[in-house]
């Protein structure tokens, strides 16, 4: 999904298919022991022949990202293929240490001999202190520039070399180069084989795919830009992995370290931006927003990171204008060359209705012909005309189920659901009895939210809820709603607002004045 630039959210055959080839699967709405013998065989060919176009299509790009990934982590191509990236990882490192013919320790030897985390979580769930998010400057903001690390996680991995070995070595000379707020040392001698390998893949992607992405040949280009993403995956993912306490070479400090050092260096930034009389609106892991930033002080900072730092800094960004929310990650800009750059809304999730996407998408290309201030506050009127169009139109009725819809899916074997959320209630709507196995994780619906109804079960596959148990369902799959008087008015409503007044917000804008001023919520309800 990463290396093909998020062009699909659904993870079936038919929406890669659709999103990449511009060809769909056989439909139909037959179970297989009811299909005809030519129609299993047509619905069959139909998807053989998308999966082999699904390798050969882009002068078979897909194949080449395999083979690619086959060489670099020493795997076979059903490795590649079914393999967590953990476990390339594990493979690449096993085959490192076997040249070196050094033997590969276990976690539990390595946490012996290096010790544990230092450092306390800022959110629950995690084990040690991540990447810093600066509190963004809510507002629109003019003459943006989003300056940031190359590949940070990975080249602190390689500046700092960091790696399982390296940390807290023997030797007494290495024991004051310090990890920046830990106690942790690293080793100044040694490279370290994970730092030695990750630095490499990480300089062949910035040295040669990443330049190779601007080429005037389209294929070398595509073919570029799809491996330069999948590395970065790979490289980025060596450092998740030693926080990983399943991973064979678990390691807590080189993980806290790396994100120390991140810490560090976009902090070093932000203090240093400042220095220079530039307003810092924003910063998030490898990445600081500076408003009015000049060429010289872009090219000030550039060389500052590089001789402090040792990683280089450079623009990603450059925004026409940036619209900010007082809430982290939450942000969409126009940028100078009039692209749509959209962060955390969620407005822009896989599970959000039809109707609320294609309004946003009608908003933001509104915008991106904004040029001035002027023509800004045309363009907000003009949305909020729009939207409190769409608030009308849901309370009347008048949005077709299809664009009502919205995502479900069953993420998790039927085993581990223990709650009536919507994924279980919409599989026992299609679980007719414990035959059909057709269904299970991974399974994906068009669903509409509907108001509540009750539902006798079919099926004992999920083992909270056994065979004629009644449930309230709040779900329907779009085929299955029989009109709009079904369809739950208020929980639109309240997802529109869910999902633009972080925007209304940083316009300075009153959602609800300006909603209950040209129609009331709730008199409808």
């Amino acid at each position: 999904m990463y290396a093909f630039g998020g062009k699909y959210s659904r993870n079936s055959l038919d929406a890669i298919a659709d999103a990449l080839l511009g060809t769909k699967k056989i439909e139909h709405d037959l179970w297989f022991d009811e299909m005809s013998l030519v129609q299993m065989i047509s619905y069959n060919v139909q998807d053989a022949k998308i999966t082999y176009d699904l390798t050969a299509f882009s002068n078979h790009l897909t194949m080449h990202l395999i083979f690619t990934l086959m060489r670099i982590i020493k795997g076979t191509m059903s490795f590649i293929n079914r393999g967590t990236i953990s476990s390339w990882i594990l493979n690449w490192i096993a085959f490192e240490h076997r040249k070196q013919k050094v033997l590969l320790p276990k976690s539990s030897e390595i946490i012996q001999k290096k010790g544990g985390y230092q450092s306390v979580a800022a959110s629950g769930g995690k084990q040690y202190q991540g990447a810093i998010v600066l509190d963004p400057v809510p507002g629109t903001w003019w003459n943006v520039a989003v300056m940031d690390y190359t590949s940070l996680y990975p080249s602190v991995i390689e500046k700092y070399k960091l790696s399982y070995e390296t940390m807290k070595c023997d030797h007494v000379s290495c024991r004051s180069n310090i990890v920046p707020g830990l106690k942790h040392w690293v080793c100044e001698i040694s490279p370290g084989i994970m730092s030695s390998l990750v630095g490499y893949v990480r300089e062949v992607r910035v040295r040669w795919f990443k330049p190779l992405t601007k080429s005037d040949d389209q294929q070398v280009a595509t073919l570029a830009n799809t491996i330069q993403a999948a590395l970065k995956v790979l490289i980025n993912a060596s450092y998740g992995v030693f926080g990983n306490k399943k991973f064979v070479s678990h390691c807590p400090p080189v993980a806290e370290s790396t994100t120390a050092y991140a810490r560090h260096a976009l902090r070093g930034a932000q203090e240093q931006a400042e220095a220079m009389g530039i307003k810092v609106l924003a910063g998030d892991t490898d990445s600081i927003f500076l408003h009015n930033m000049t060429k010289e002080q872009e090219m000030k900072l550039r060389i500052w990171s590089m001789v402090h730092l040792g990683i280089e800094l450079g623009v990603d960004y450059h925004f026409r204008f940036l619209v900010l929310s007082n809430r982290k990650k939450n942000y969409f800009g126009i940028t100078t060359d009039g692209k749509i750059i959209t962060k955390g809304l969620q407005v822009k999730k896989s599970n959000t209705a039809r109707f609320i996407r294609t309004t946003y998408d009608a908003i933001t290309s509104m915008l991106s012909e904004v040029s001035s201030p002027d023509e800004l506050e045309n363009a907000k009127k003009t949305m909020v005309n729009l939207l409190q169009r769409r608030v009308l139109e849901i309370k009347e009725s008048s949005i077709s189920l299809d664009d009502l819809a919205q995502l479900t899916s069953m993420k998790k074997p039927f085993k581990d659901y223990q709650t009536n959320s919507q994924a279980v209630q919409i599989a026992v709507q299609n679980l007719r009895d414990n035959k059909h196995t057709d269904i299970g994780q991974g399974s994906q619906w068009l669903t509409v939210k509907v108001k509540k109804f009750r539902y006798t079960t079919r099926t004992s596959k999920f083992y909270f809820l056994p065979s004629g148990t009644d449930i309230f369902c709040t779900i329907k799959e779009v085929a299955k709603v029989k009109n709009l008087g079904e369809v739950d008015t208020k929980h639109y409503v309240e997802a529109l607002e869910n999902a633009f007044k972080p925007i209304f917000e940083s316009f300075d804008i009153d959602w609800d004045d300006t909603m209950n001023g040209y129609a009331d919520v709730t008199e409808y309800f």
